[in-house]
Parts: C-alpha cells; structure tokens; sequence
C-alpha cells in the first residue's frame, strides 16, 4: 500500500523540482541576457526618438528650405539602420509597428507630393522670367528664395511687407522681400519678376493646393509626435523603470 502512495508523490515532487529548475532558468536568462540586452535596446530607441532620423521630416508647403542641400539633409535615416530594434517593435509592438510603417509611406508620399508641386512653381519662374541661377552673372534670380516666400506668404501672411525695388550703385537694380534679395539685374527684370509674385499670390488654383498641401503636413506632423510620445513612453520609460523589451530579435532568440 505504501509502495502504491510513493510513486505518485515522488513524481508530484520531480514535476516540482522540473519547475522550479525552469523558473530557476527564466530567472537567469532575464538577469543574465535580457536585462542588459534590454537596456542596450532601450537606449537605441532613446536615441533614435530624441534624434532627426526618427522617420523621414514632414515637409511643409509653407516652410520649404531656401537650400536644396538642407532638404536632402532632412530625408531622415532608413528604418533598417536599427534592425535588432525594429525586430523588437515588429514582434512586441504588432500596433506600434504598423502605425510606424503606415505614417513613414504616408510622410513619403506627402513629400514627394510637396517637392513637385514646388519644383513645378519653380520650372514655370524660371521660364517666364529667363534670368541665370548663378550670382557670378550679372543678372539673376534667387528662384528657390522667390517660390519659397510666395508660398509662406499664403499661409502664414509673412512676410508681412509687400517686395520692393531698389537701385545699386553700379546702376542695376534689385528687388527685395524682407531684406532678401529675390532678383538682381535691369529694372525691367524687378518689375516683371514682381508681377509674376502678385500673379502667383492671386491664383485661386496655386492656394488651395497650398493650403491643403499644408494642412495635411500639419496633420502629419501632428501624428509623428504623437507616436514619438506614445514609443517614449511603452517602450523607453518602460524598461527605464525596469521592464524588459517585449518581442525578440536575431540576437536575442539565438
């Protein structure tokens, strides 16, 4: 009879013993592994939330950098220069990740949207009004400078003055917009320059594509905050208090 009683408890105990052997193990391996490769992860996402390569910048109608050098700057970096984790968001953050993949095609599409709308005010400037690009020639304009002002001015009201003209010593002249020259060169080139700037000021077409292409910047950028604020916090401060990174990447399932 005792014998018959000893079976079942020696293998309710060994069942016990395997237990606590794999919390035992589960313990380990989080304050072994995963703790410090948590906390590795942790100051990824820091730095990766805090820096200009969290997606790409939303470009804004209204505030298109004079320098196209400066635009290509603010691209933002791939997704992929942080792959163990973005393994990490994609198996731990399904919700998370699909809003991150979601608002960067979304931010994409926006700019490139953007960047023809301007480049094709630009193209037409450039053929009505005929004058160089460099400022090595006698006669030029600040084409980029003239499109960028005109558009902000439809949004934002500023510049608040109107562009004015003014004589050089050397006898040519230069119409200004806010202290920034727009067009160097005979008077005749100011003043048709200026007209074209009161032509586009006034098209009906040209500001309701500007104020909607701004709107909707706006509401992307309103988005890419609010999901920078919402990874701060579930993943960043999370593991900051303690938590460790939910999901796995190669390094880690290795």
């Amino acid at each position: 009879m005792f014998e018959w009683i000893s079976i079942p408890v020696s293998f309710f105990l060994s069942i016990i013993a395997i237990i606590i052997s794999i919390r035992q193990y589960r313990l380990s391996k989080r304050t072994q592994i995963l703790r410090p490769h948590s906390d590795r992860l942790g100051r990824v996402f820091k730095l990766w939330l805090e820096s200009d390569s969290f997606l790409p910048h939303v470009l804004d109608i209204a505030n298109i950098p004079e320098d196209s050098i400066v635009l290509r700057m603010q691209k933002g970096a791939k997704l992929s220069s942080i792959t163990h984790a973005l393994q990490h968001l994609e198996t731990g953050y399904g919700k998370f990740f699909v809003k991150l993949k979601e608002l960067e095609q979304r931010i994409k599409e926006n700019n490139k949207q953007t960047e023809e709308f301007f480049t094709s005010l630009q193209g037409q400037l450039e053929k009505e009004l005929g004058l160089a690009k460099s400022a090595r020639e006698r006669r030029y304009a600040y084409y980029r400078r003239i499109i960028s002002y005109s558009l902000r001015k439809i949004v934002t009201g500023y510049p608040e003055v109107d562009p004015e003209l003014n004589k050089r010593t050397n006898g040519h002249w230069e119409l200004k917009w806010s202290n920034a020259s727009l067009v160097i060169g005979y008077r005749k080139d100011c003043e048709k320059c200026l007209g074209l700037i009161k032509k586009l000021l006034a098209s009906k077409n040209i500001i309701k594509e500007v104020k909607s292409l701004n709107e909707k910047a706006q509401r992307l950028m309103g988005e890419r905050e609010k999901l920078k604020e919402e990874l701060r916090l579930k993943v960043v401060d999370y593991i900051e208090l303690g938590g460790i990174l939910k999901g796995k990447c190669n390094a880690c399932s290795e």
